[in-house]
């Protein structure tokens, strides 16, 4: 099927971005680069030539070169396979046909795979001859091609060019259709001869997988990354954290500076951790019992046996949901986990055989057991905060003082920062350092190791348990409840936890060994992402990088704006807002004077607006039950007016208010615009019919 849905529909936020970009390729398209007509080669077929220009100059190979491509896996420099030097004035038929044997043979002699040689083959001469053209041609004896392929009709120079634009958007993190491709693709042809060789004027669905196929780009589900993370996961911010956790560590006494220390060099350590038992970090994930949500992980894959077969499975529905705080400590134990359920409370037979942490209680001779809480929502409340620093974190250092301190890592969830938890870790000798916001996908241990780990074998263990009870309960239906929890997470936790996970969790943020490893891994993806960017053919970088502005840090001592009050007026800037982690986390640990005094502030703060909004609601009671009490007695003389002349009041004489006060009275709710006329009648067919003594007599 042609793409004709994409004609003139380019996709909106891109084509606002970049329409400037189809205008550099529409001179290529249109001939304007004095391409031969024999390299205006036509559509999609998988065994074409390459009618190249065959004035490509040949590349020479470069003896001393040690290029890593060209090497296969486990083979000395010596077997190094390189590109055939033959003569690039060949014409262009002869040369693809020698580059095609040459390939093929490659692949079958296994010196090469079929990519591997499409690759080298593109580099040296500019030919593309698709690796799955190469692959087929291993498996039979090497020859010419059999027959002439289908030429291309857009040129590979404008190809390239369109490659190289979207190269530049993935490299930005946008995302790129198929509709996105044809769009652009459709605009580098418009008016062209080369849109006259398509049908309808617009590339099909067989140029588009030709395209792709030619460029080595594949497709795949989407990973929603959100534009919080793009913002904050930068070097500069992981930098700032690094900086701040080294000076934190050195001054508790848990590590020292490194002496050798190279600031430009990667993985140079700056710091050497040497009580790595008294740095810990901890974070939560939500459980449920439920089962319908789907997951693409490859441990969670199953068996299917013939093409009726779509995976369908039993799956438990509801069952309940609570979350899961654990921790690791840099030398690779891990703490007792808390365990917190979604309900009013929780039953002994929920909790029975718990998981314990790796750390022994020397009382005991056994690990800490696991804590349990349970609320509502069954999640990290505010008042859990404390409750996990003193029973899953404290219990295990008994000689633990400001003298002798543990540093705890963690993300700026709200029940990280309240001030009781801060007084109490400040009281009791826990110092607690902030991680960048947003950033917690690369440089917090328990997400990037553990609980990757963990939550594809606890969705695992939820099936096989259900499975279990399909075989046991008879015919009664199969369901999985808060009963089932923990059995479930005891395995896959056992697993996730292991010290082996725990120690590689520490390894790969980079924290112990010291080695910043996601600061350097940032360094190069945003060098990497300035040079694709840059490389593309009519793209405006600062467009193309959503307009964000340059991050300001916050840490201390930076200088700010200049000028009388400057520092009055960002402090009062500070305050304004709940207490979040993006004011506390590059001014150094959480638990800090400075840190805990503008939480202290905003707290106080916080309570201050609270008792004020307390006050107004009093007052506006007060105002309420006054004009109530108004009404009564406007209502209470309305009634002796009436009683005072027998029953018989003229509705000429009362009063508009006397009015709504005698509905009111009467249970009715008047309208505050009704007319006094509509007032009269309401009131009328209330009190019942008029006296036989007069037409405007009422009924009291």
């Amino acid at each position: 099927m042609d793409c004709l849905s994409n004609i003139g529909n380019s996709p909106g936020p891109v084509s606002n971005l970049f329409d400037s970009f189809a205008s550099t390729c529409v001179d290529v398209a249109s001939g304007e680069l004095d391409i031969p007509d024999n390299q205006v080669a036509h559509g999609c077929d998988t065994e074409r030539t390459a009618d190249l220009n065959p004035e490509v100059p040949e590349l020479q190979a470069d003896p001393d070169s040690d290029d890593e491509e060209a090497v296969l896996d486990g083979e000395d420099d010596d077997d190094i396979v390189k590109p055939p030097d033959f003569s690039p004035n060949k014409e262009g038929r002869r040369l693809y046909n020698e580059l095609y044997k040459w390939a093929a043979q490659a692949v079958k002699d296994e010196l090469l795979s079929s990519r591997h040689a499409q690759n080298l083959i593109f580099e040296k001469y500019g030919v593309q001859i698709d690796h799955s053209t190469i692959h087929r041609a291993s498996k039979r004896v090497v020859q010419s091609p059999a027959k002439k392929g289908r030429r291309l009709f857009i040129p590979s120079e404008s190809e390239r060019k369109l490659a190289d634009f979207i190269v530049a958007l993935r490299a930005m993190k946008l995302p790129v259709f198929k509709a996105t491709v044809c769009a652009y693709a459709n605009k580098m042809i418009a008016n062209t001869e080369v849109e006259k060789k398509f049908l309808h004027g617009v590339v099909s669905d067989k140029w588009y997988y030709g395209f792709l196929d030619r460029w080595n780009m594949r497709t795949k589900n989407q990973r929603p990354f959100e534009t919080d993370r793009v913002k904050w996961c930068t070097a500069k911010n992981l930098h700032q954290h690094y900086k701040v956790l080294a000076h934190t560590l050195v001054d508790a006494g848990i590590a020292v500076w490194n002496p050798d220390f190279e600031e430009d060099t990667p993985q140079s350590e700056m710091i050497h951790i040497i009580k790595p038992e008294r740095l810990l970090s901890f974070d939560e994930s939500r459980l449920t019992m439920d089962q319908t949500s789907t997951s693409k992980a490859k441990a969670e894959r199953i068996v299917t046996v013939d093409k009726d077969d779509v995976g369908d499975v039993v799956a438990n529905k509801g069952g309940g949901d609570g979350t899961l705080c654990a921790s690791t400590i840099a030398n690779g134990h891990a703490g007792p986990p808390l365990w917190i359920f979604a309900a009013e409370s929780f039953k002994l037979s929920w909790v029975v055989d718990a998981p314990r942490s790796t750390v022994i209680d020397p009382s005991t001779g056994r690990g800490y057991p696991s804590t349990f809480t349970a609320n509502t929502k069954g999640g990290m409340t505010f008042d859990l905060g404390v409750h996990f620093m003193r029973t899953n974190v404290a219990v295990m250092y008994p000689d633990l003082s400001r003298d002798n301190p543990v540093v705890v890592i963690c993300d700026g969830h709200g029940s990280h920062l309240t001030l009781e938890l801060l007084d109490y870790c400040r009281e009791v000798g826990i110092t607690v350092v902030l991680r960048p916001p947003h950033t917690s996908n690369i440089s917090q241990g328990e997400d990037v190791r553990n609980f990757a780990i963990f939550k594809p074998a606890f969705r695992v263990s939820k099936a096989i348990a259900l499975t279990r009870k399909l075989d046991t309960i008879g015919d009664e239906v199969p369901s999985l409840g808060m009963a089932d929890m923990l059995p479930c997470a005891y395995e896959p936790y056992q697993k996730a936890f292991h010290p082996e996970h725990n120690k590689k969790a520490w390894s790969l943020i980079g924290v112990y060994p010291f080695t910043r490893c996601v600061y350097w891994s940032l360094v190069e993806a945003e060098k990497k992402k300035v040079a694709v960017v840059a490389a593309a053919p009519g793209v405006n970088h600062e467009v193309l990088s959503f307009g964000f502005k340059r991050l300001q840090s916050h840490a201390h001592g930076e200088e700010g704006e200049e000028g009388e009050g400057a520092e009055d007026q960002e402090a009062d800037e500070v305050l304004e807002g709940r207490v979040t982690s993006r004011e506390l986390w590059a001014r150094g640990p959480a638990t800090s004077d400075e840190s805990a005094g503008i939480v202290r502030a905003k707290t106080m703060k916080k309570k201050q607006k609270e008792e004020d909004k307390d006050k107004r609601k009093r007052v506006t009671a007060e105002v309420t039950a006054e004009r109530l009490l108004k009404y009564a007695r406007v209502a209470e003389e309305a009634k002796a007016k009436w009683m005072a002349v027998n029953n018989k009041v003229v509705h000429a004489k009362l009063l508009k208010d006397e009015l709504v006060a005698s509905l009111r009275v009467r249970g009715s709710a008047p309208a505050a615009s009704a007319l006094k006329a509509q007032l009269e009648a309401d009131l009328q067919s209330l009190l019942g019919p008029p006296q036989p003594t007069g037409p405007c007599g009422m009924f009291f």
